[in-house]
């Protein structure tokens, strides 16, 4: 399988460019049944599962000023934003999985928000499963994550496979990224734990 996406959450599954989501919750149980490729497999299979947004990330539109000689492009950075959000539901998957949040890419603001619900996955956190789902999130080199005024109460289960990369964290399962990564005032209260699959 090839150029394969596969994003779950309680919310949306999968959100790109200028968002917003402010004052939302999802309280439902999410669940994917889809085995991911190792982490870094070349292959762009995508997968992450969230108890809110399976995976969220901004964008940057590149237009050509063409008046004169020489064409001028401009950048316009497109952020995308989760605030005063919390999920309360149980995420469980084969892939990568977060409390609120699966998979943060670049150019993403989250702030005020919470996740309360248990998380298994073969890479889980509590608040936020990893900072990318694929090769080009880690090459994001423009990208910049702002994490502030967050916290995780639920379990983290980390289920080990031989195939598979297994990375659990209280409150961030895993961070992999070239760009600027934020996190401020956050913490995590739950237990992790690995199990043997």
């Amino acid at each position: 399988q090839t150029n394969v996406l596969y994003y779950a959450g309680g919310l949306a599954g999968f959100i790109f460019g200028d968002a917003l989501l402010d004052n939302t919750s999802a309280s439902g149980n999410v669940t994917s049944a889809y085995n991911a490729d190792p982490m870094f497999a070349i292959r762009l299979n995508h997968a992450a599962t969230g108890g809110l947004v399976g995976k969220i990330l901004g964008a940057v539109e590149v237009t050509l000023n063409t008046q004169g000689e020489d064409p001028i492009p401009r950048i316009k950075v497109m952020n995308a934003e989760i605030k005063n959000s919390h999920a309360s539901g149980t995420v469980y998957s084969n892939n990568i999985s977060g409390g609120l949040i699966g998979s943060l890419a670049g150019m993403t603001n989250v702030s005020k928000s919470y996740a309360t619900g248990t998380v298994t996955g073969n890479v889980a956190g509590g608040f936020l499963g990893a900072t990318a789902s694929s090769v080009l999130d880690v090459l994001n080199l423009i990208g910049e994550i702002n994490v502030e005024n967050t916290y995780s109460t639920g379990n983290v289960f980390v289920r080990a496979k031989s195939d598979m990369l297994t990375v659990g964290g209280g409150y961030l399962g895993m961070g992999v990224f070239v760009g600027e990564l934020n996190i401020k005032n956050s913490y995590s209260s739950g237990a992790v734990r690995v199990e043997n699959n």
